[in-house]
């Protein structure tokens, strides 16, 4: 299959992977991701999977006895009803010629496969961009749109709103021009400046330990809450806040703690919503707390006696792990930064929706 697929194939989320492994059949019903995407079941598995999917090399064929190529040929309908086999099969019908009669139908069909792939990732990515103008429309006011349009060039000092390619000041124009600027930025090689990944700013970002500075080490709430307590980040009413729960496998470490929040969110929100914990964190700290729980998991299965500490048990004989969490069990796999956030900004966008009402 041409390389061009094996990127689009990249340039997909895990959840569209995992539907597009559904339709085309490599996931069968009741069979774990591991089994039908060896060996973790991962998003570099699930490609590979798709990208093997059907294809048969001529070695495949060459161990096939000649008895069993002809059954082959006959259920792909190379060899016709009342033809010969030379005739089916040239120039003679014999194994070799039966053998590349199957490998040129197989070119065949993986022409046709190219097309059908190309279709399926063009109609996820589709919605993908459908579901990011969803997003925008109840996530931002006209106010918020605006300002990014100014931010991000997309309207030029000077020049009036609707004109020379500025869009109007609607909630609609100012939605299709964001998503145009994303789509192309995504045709470029490299990063393209001031065109992708355009920073939202006010209510995505949270930051707590600008006063201070934290030891980048697995440490015990104990020893955080002194640190937020000496930078003067610690109310009465308020816990230490994980950003991945851990009742979850969050693991005791600046990387995933979001510093102070109140004593009453906290025990409300439990390990129920780490996705909203991680919006409220922002990307690039829930980047750092995801690949801290995974390191600290590898730790504690090397060796328990030595890495208890990394992870909290919370009173249990033993932690429970990131990656055999409730919702990563669910999903079939660890879910990623990206899509733990992306989680907690759509439960957001309803929020704010309901709060519109």
């Amino acid at each position: 299959m041409p390389k061009e697929i094996e990127a689009d194939l990249e340039r997909m989320t895990v959840e569209a992977l995992k539907q597009l492994a559904s339709d085309r059949g490599v996931k069968k019903e009741r069979v774990g991701w591991s089994t039908c995407c060896p060996p973790d079941g991962l998003k570099d598995d699930i490609i590979q999977a798709l990208l093997a999917a059907g294809q048969e090399t001529g070695a495949d064929l060459e161990r096939m006895t000649v008895e069993a190529l002809k059954e082959l040929a006959t259920d792909r309908g190379i060899k016709k009803e009342g033809v010969s086999w030379p005739t089916c099969c040239p120039p003679n019908g014999l194994k070799d010629n039966i053998i590349q009669a199957l490998l040129a139908a197989g070119q065949e069909e993986d022409d046709d496969e190219t097309v059908g792939m190309k279709s399926c990732i063009e109609s996820f990515a589709a919605k993908e961009e459908s579901e990011v103008a969803e997003l925008m429309w109840e996530d931002f006011t006209v106010a918020d749109l605006a300002a990014l349009a100014e931010q991000y060039g997309i309207k030029k000092p000077g020049i009036g709103w609707g004109k020379d390619g500025t869009p109007l000041r609607r909630k609609a124009d100012l939605i299709q021009a964001f998503i145009t600027r994303r789509s192309k930025a995504s045709s470029y090689d490299g990063e393209a400046p001031g065109a992708g990944n355009i920073d939202t700013g006010h209510w995505c970002k949270f930051q707590v330990e600008e006063a201070i500075s934290v030891d980048n080490e697995y440490m015990q709430r104990g020893k955080y809450r002194k640190h937020l307590i000496e930078g003067g980040l610690l109310s009465e009413d308020q816990h230490i806040f994980h950003i991945i729960a851990s009742a979850n496998g969050g693991p005791d470490h600046p990387d995933n703690y979001l510093g102070a929040l109140g004593g009453v969110f906290n025990c409300s929100i439990g390990k129920r919503m780490d996705y909203f914990c991680c919006f409220i964190a922002g990307l690039d700290k829930t980047k750092k707390a995801v690949t801290r729980a995974l390191e600290a998991e590898a730790l504690y299965q090397k060796d328990p006696s030595k890495y208890h500490h990394v992870i909290d048990s919370r009173g249990k004989s033993e932690p429970i792990l990131f990656s055999t969490n409730d919702y990563n069990t669910e999903a079939g796999c660890c879910l990623t930064a990206k899509e733990l956030f992306d989680r907690g900004r759509q439960a957001w966008a309803k929020m704010r929706l309901a709060a519109l009402k």
